[in-house]
């Protein structure tokens, strides 16, 4: 895989599924990242071939009838680099093996700083382990068929960063994609793009491509990143999930028209449900700052867009909040369709229809007549009556919960290749 000059989405949990890496790739991403898949669960999991959608599907636990853990094409192969999470060689190379004939490329995650993934000694716990890392990355290489490659995050300071990357890189990595971030920061805080200059710097001799990650918002943002710190690649991660279009040259397209794209190839490769709520409501939760916010009547942005989301209890209702239909969607219903949700504007703020009369309440019944006098009639108690109110739905929805990958038990691998004296160089 060529990393030079390109433009590359990023892995990212929940996000990174079939159809939004199809979305980036049709804007002009030049490489796509899976999400990061646990060493244990792809290990347990089966390979089928789709025949209805021609696709690869790899099943968790339950054989045919197990969940879709992750989908890819034969057309999506040579640009597609499966991001594994692994604190151990030997389960990592068990679990690259599964996936390896349907990629291009196996990177090792040794950046996500999130606690599941530190505790089990993943992620971003490996930059403290270096000699483990490097163990990983020596096996993969030498019993892989294809290109590996790692993903880290800047140590306390910019010599143990450019070590740590030298070391990754003799172990030879086809890439290495730096993110401009210590383990403790946060994406509020700045990315710095120095250090990521001196890791290219160090690596030059070697002639391995490193890709910067941080701060890209904009294709501009993308080329400005590759000038001042001369990597090879810019890897986009937010922008992308608020607005794939990011990848186009010419700008951003209308978010409304990107939502719509994104959920047909959701129904397209039928994509589960609620990871298809999940990615659009990271959209409608788009800062107001970003510009790749704006544009389209239909954009689903701000509170209520995401309530409304929330609130979709299949593919038809989630369909008609973007004026789709559920059996044609390439089929654009229009603006002010049935079930169109034109309360969600172009600021996100949801208008407000004019205030209606309301209607006289209905007699009941009468009271009876004391000492002569009339029946008297009564309104029935109610809201007014009571002050109490019809409780609306939730806005909580169904709960999206965050997944958890299985760990399975594991049987070693027989004479597995790990050290130099194992197998002749570039094998």
């Amino acid at each position: 895989m060529e990393y030079r000059d390109k433009l590359v989405l990023a892995p990212m949990v929940r996000v990174g599924m079939q159809p939004m890496r199809l979305l980036a790739a049709s804007y002009g991403a030049d490489i796509v990242y899976s999400e990061e898949l646990v060493a244990q669960r792809v290990i347990a999991s089966t390979r089928v071939v789709n025949e209805e959608l021609q696709s690869i599907d790899f099943l968790d636990r339950g054989g045919e009838h197990g969940r879709v853990m992750f989908r890819t094409t034969a057309e999506e192969r040579p640009r597609l680099v499966f991001q594994l999470g692994a604190a151990d060689a030997v389960l990592a190379l068990q679990a690259a093996q599964v996936v390896a004939g349907d990629v291009a490329e196996v990177g090792l995650n040794m950046g996500c700083p999130k606690a599941f993934s530190l505790q089990g000694g993943m992620g971003a716990a490996l930059l403290r382990k270096p000699e483990i890392a490097e163990d990983i990355m020596k096996t993969l290489h030498r019993n892989l068929n294809i290109p590996v490659s790692c993903k880290i995050r800047l140590l306390d300071t910019d010599q143990d960063t450019v070590e740590l990357a030298r070391r990754l890189a003799a172990c030879g990595i086809n890439a290495l994609a730096v993110h401009g971030r210590t383990t403790q920061q946060r994406p509020r805080d700045p990315a710095h793009w120095d250090p990521i200059r001196l890791v290219v710097d160090a690596l030059a001799p070697d002639g391995v491509p490193v890709v910067a990650n941080g701060d890209v918002f904009t294709w501009e943002d993308a080329q400005r990143v590759k000038r001042e710190t001369g990597c090879a690649a810019a890897m986009i991660a937010r922008a992308a999930m608020w607005n794939a279009s990011v990848f186009r040259p010419q700008g951003f397209l209308p978010l409304d028209e990107v939502q719509r794209e994104f959920v047909r190839l959701a129904l397209k490769w039928e994509n589960a449900l609620p990871n298809t709520k999940y990615c659009l409501k990271e959209m409608a939760d788009t800062p107001p700052s970003f510009l790749g916010r704006c544009g389209g009547v239909r954009t689903l942005v701000g509170h209520e867009a995401n309530t409304a989301i929330t609130r979709a209890k299949d593919a038809a209702s989630l369909c008609a909040l973007l004026g789709l239909s559920a059996a044609s969607p390439h089929e654009d219903l229009g603006d002010g369709a049935p079930g169109s949700f034109s309360g969600i504007t172009n600021g996100g703020a949801k208008a407000k229809a004019p205030k209606q009369p309301k209607a006289p309440r209905p007699m009941k019944h009468a009271r009876q007549p004391k000492n002569g006098q009339k029946p008297e009639a009564v309104e029935e108690p109610g809201a007014a009556a009571t002050g109490c109110h019809a409780p609306e739905e939730s806005a909580g929805g169904e709960g999206l919960k965050r997944k958890r990958d299985e760990c399975g038990d594991a049987e070693p691998v027989a004479q597995v290749r790990r050290h130099a004296d194992a197998l002749p160089q570039g094998a």
